[in-house]
């Protein structure tokens, strides 16, 4: 622990053993990061790297990138993470160090199957098997076998999932691994639940469960329980899967494991309704609505604390250098700069989170509909509870945007620098701009999709009132086809759109003169157009378009990419904007 390493350090100094003290700070480092302590990890870390004695050491870098990398997959920087995954794995590959390689490559599959980008990930996967195979090292190969297997899981390749966690279990069971073989059984298990081949299930599972039960690992225990307790029940078992799977879940709320507690509610749910037991069936259904709700709240809640302490922190540092910004003014630019570089990534991180949550709230919906269709009238007639709710969510998720835009405005207020001003100010109308579109959803009958011709009256509506625009200045002209489009076309689209109306009104007309702003989204096949075009200077004397490294253009092309579609600018008597993107209507 801790202890030690302070006992190490001190003996270090007064035997002046100065050659050691670089190692010490490499335990420093681990044990901090073990800690959850990443800001004091990583100074620890520097000190290891930037030492004299470890310079000309390239296995020691190696070991520095190694871990380097793994406080940055911790703290979720995936820019950062990827950046010194690819340093480690190609300086590795210099120096033929194999342990390198494979956690160069393992970290850049983490990190590409996180960002959803499967098929990238298990590429990676590929490579760091060839190094295992190549060095004999059995031990990492299993490791990489069970992930490869679990990237295939999450890219629907059942198959190919079952495959390699059955390579994984036969290396364990030559190992004699008893919890790698545990693993494996439940694993393969689990994939036959996706496949609905439940009886395969039901033979892994059970070898799971009767090992699980020997090892004596509660938690594993009720992970295992309230799955083969579905498949019991499926396979015609009901009576002995429902007692399992009201044990399972008795475990889970005593240990408080909550998301045990919620996947037995939902399988108990959808047990009774097979059954035609109704109103057993709706009972569990709703404490399995309750939990979900819960859980999603959680951490909504513990993101917004997260990043609020975050933005207090930046703060608070940023009032200490201007207490000292006579003496030290070049501190004070590095600070105002890291401050900067703060609230932009917090409110990535915020759009992420929410976008994420939203998509993964809206999937549980669609599915959840698509089940309860298939059952019996009684439980579809409780249909209505649920839209009650889902109305409730969206309703709540724009009172929290509104909350957060108020809480940028505020604080925007007390702030002198210009540029954080403005990106605090860009980042409210970003906000703004999602928390219509929850609005239009609660307000309007149909919770999944959006009238694009009432939020795109909205956002430029509130785009005009933030920046003062006067109409009789600048007018707005709209063609919008009647379309009703998916919430995961419509996030993003509105964010472009956000950017580059609000580009047009700071930029396009300069010096007070009058002109007009045009937005057109037109459905042509099976693409949609949008439009946006002004009469101002054009795109010659634009600043924001010329800087392609700007906040604004970042988010614009980042979000061009995941709606899969194609952006063209072009300049003539003003600035015209048109995106094509695939149409995926509501």
């Amino acid at each position: 622990g801790l202890s030690y390493a302070d006992t190490a350090m001190r003996i270090c100094v007064e035997k002046r053993l100065l050659q050691k003290v670089p190692s010490v700070n490499y335990h420093y480092a681990l044990l901090y990061r073990n800690k959850g302590d990443f800001d004091q990890a990583h100074q620890y870390l520097d000190k290891f790297t930037s030492s004299h004695f470890i310079v000309q050491d390239t296995a020691a870098i190696i070991r520095g990138l190694q871990v380097r990398t793994s406080i940055y997959f911790e703290e979720e920087n995936f820019a950062e993470t990827i950046a010194n995954a690819q340093s480690l794995y190609e300086l590795s590959r210099k120096q033929d160090n194999s342990n390198g390689q494979i956690d160069g490559l393992s970290f850049m599959a983490l990190v590409l199957s996180e960002q959803n980008k499967v098929s990238d990930a298990i590429e990676q996967y590929h490579k760091a098997i060839d190094v295992c195979q190549n060095t004999g090292d059995s031990t990492r190969l299993a490791a990489m076998y069970n992930n490869l297997a679990g990237a295939y899981l999450k890219a629907n390749d059942y198959d190919k999932a079952i495959e390699y966690y059955e390579l994984t279990k036969a290396m364990d069971l030559r190992e004699n691994y008893t919890w790698g073989i545990f693993n494996s059984y439940h694993n393969i298990g689990n994939v036959y639940i996706w496949k609905e081949d439940f009886s395969e299930a039901q033979r892994n599972l059970e070898v799971a469960y009767e090992m699980q039960q020997k090892i004596g690992s509660v938690q594993e225990l009720v992970m295992t329980a309230y799955k083969l307790g579905y498949v019991l029940a499926k396979n015609g078992r009901s009576e002995q899967g429902i007692k399992l799977l009201e044990e399972s879940l008795q475990l889970a709320r005593e240990n408080g494991y909550r998301f045990y507690e919620e996947q037995a509610l939902k399988y108990l749910s959808e047990v009774f309704s097979d059954r035609e037991l109704p109103t057993k069936a709706l009972s569990y259904y709703r404490e399995y609505k309750a939990i979900s709700d819960s859980i999603w709240k959680d951490q909504l809640a513990a993101k917004t604390e997260e990043l609020q302490l975050q933005y207090a922190t930046t703060e608070h540092k940023a009032q200490i250098a201007r207490l000292d910004a006579d003496n030290q003014l070049k501190d004070l630019k590095l600070i105002q700069a890291s401050r900067t570089r703060l609230a932009l990534i917090s409110g990535i991180i915020l759009l992420a989170v929410i976008a994420t949550l939203i998509w993964r709230n809206n999937l549980l919906r669609k599915k959840t509909n698509i089940e309860l269709r298939k059952k019996n009238k009684i439980i579809a007639d409780n249909l209505q509870e649920k839209e009650i709710l889902l109305r409730e969510i969206h309703h709540r998720v724009k009172n929290n945007l509104q909350i957060i835009s108020s809480l940028l405005s505020l604080q925007s207020r007390n702030v002198d620098d210009s540029a954080v001003k403005n990106a605090m100010k860009a980042g409210q109308d970003r906000v703004r701009s999602m928390a219509l579109i929850h609005q239009n959803l609660y307000q309007e009958g149909d919770l999944i999709g959006v009238d694009a011709a009432n939020y795109i009256k909205s956002l430029t509506a509130s785009l005009w009132h933030s920046y003062n625009i006067e109409e009789d200045r600048i007018s707005l002209n709209t063609e919008i086809d009647p379309l009703r489009l998916d919430v995961d076309v419509m996030i993003p689209m509105g964010l472009i759109l956000n950017e580059l109306i609000s580009n047009a009104l700071k930029y396009a007309f300069a010096d007070g003169r009058q002109g007009m702003v045009y937005v057109g989204l037109h459905a042509q096949k099976n693409e949609l157009k949008l439009i946006v075009r002004d009469d101002g200077v054009g795109i010659s004397r634009f600043p924001v378009t010329n800087q392609k490294k700007s906040m604004g253009m970042k988010l614009i092309n980042a979000f061009t990419q995941k709606l899969h579609g194609k952006i063209e600018i072009r300049n003539s008597e003003g600035t015209e904007v048109i995106l094509n993107i695939p149409n995926k209507a509501a």
